[in-house]
């Protein structure tokens, strides 16, 4: 069997009103039955309807645009890749490794755009992102199923810096797993720091999600807030259907604190008011009795805002209501 480690560059290119990822740059690195390195391929391609690379592509692959306008179209590049396969291979199977499932997706997609026959050839390619980031455990555990390219290769004790080049990429995903096949001690000093980097990445993405949140909740909340509601004296003279309602109410936003109204008596007053903190947004009932007085949050978000503002708005006033 012949082995293949395959990767491929692309860009966005308009075509037809609609952007489509096409293929700028084909790499590969072909390997025996062994696993020996025996030769390589790489090729630019000129995409269907390109006028120049995208800043942030040209920006990362370092290519030009006369670069691009030079080469050969997607179907003649691979018929010469398909043709070096075959020269190597004859009659033996051939598996191709990509990492990450772009590759595949978009040779698929560039080879139907095309009608060419590589299509089924592609659509072969096994995917080896997933496997490789299996062995990166920190504490016995596995924190992430899919490693960049960058972060395996310092995993794996794999020297230099990813190019973002189609064929030193494809060679690097062959000595990455060749370094897997061989079962070679990974680099735990850089698992470590890995884990606390993408831990604290999470944990800012965390924080920042919550305020974007509570931006939004406090928007829809703009009504009620910097207001102390006071309950209607109508409620008051009712308090066994307003409790009632109360203890649905609780159950619905998940405050079981509140149970223990059930055995209370009618407060002298209730209150409710909303505090709006950096990271929070909290509403507050407070329910006053002669010689003491109970106080009850509720953290603010997205399952349970609509519950809050329909149950304030119809038992609370925003007149001081004193007890009847």
């Amino acid at each position: 069997m012949i082995h293949v480690y395959i990767d491929n560059e692309f860009d966005a290119v308009r075509m037809q009103g609609r952007y489509l990822q096409q293929v700028i740059a084909i790499g590969a690195c072909l390997c025996d039955d062994a696993f020996v390195h025996i030769d390589s391929f790489y090729s630019l391609v000129c995409p269907a309807g390109f006028r120049r690379l995208s800043p942030h592509v040209r920006r990362m692959t370092h290519l030009k645009d006369t670069e691009i306008q030079k080469a050969s179209k997607f179907p003649q590049v691979a018929d010469r890749f398909i043709a070096w396969l075959q020269h190597y291979a004859g009659e033996e199977a051939i598996c191709l490794y990509s990492f990450g499932p772009d590759d595949a997706r978009t040779l698929c997609a560039n080879a139907a755009f095309y009608h060419h026959g590589s299509e089924q050839l592609f659509a072969g390619i096994v995917d080896l992102q997933t496997l490789l980031s299996s062995r990166v455990r920190w504490r016995g555990e596995v924190f992430h199923k899919t490693h960049s390219l960058e972060s395996l290769k310092q995993i794996y004790r794999i020297r230099g810096e990813v190019n973002h080049n189609a064929l030193s990429d494809a060679i690097d995903l062959y000595r990455i797993h060749e370094a897997y096949r061989m079962e070679r001690a990974l680099d735990e000093e850089a698992i470590g720091h890995l884990y606390r980097t993408m831990r604290q990445k999470q944990v800012e993405g965390m924080k920042k999600r919550r305020r974007h949140q509570l931006e939004r909740l406090r928007v829809q909340m703009e009504d009620l807030l910097d207001q102390k509601r006071w309950l209607a004296i109508r409620a008051l003279k009712q308090w066994d259907s307003f409790h009632a309602e109360l203890i649905t109410f609780a159950q619905q936003v998940q405050l079981s604190s509140v149970r223990s109204l059930r055995e209370r008596p009618r407060p002298i007053q209730v209150q409710a008011t909303f505090h709006s903190g950096r990271d929070h947004l909290r509403c507050w009932l407070l329910l006053r009795y002669t010689q003491e007085c109970y106080a009850y949050s509720i953290d603010v978000h997205y399952s349970n805002v609509e519950h809050i503002r329909r149950f304030i708005r119809q038992w609370f006033d925003v007149e001081h209501h004193c007890n009847d």
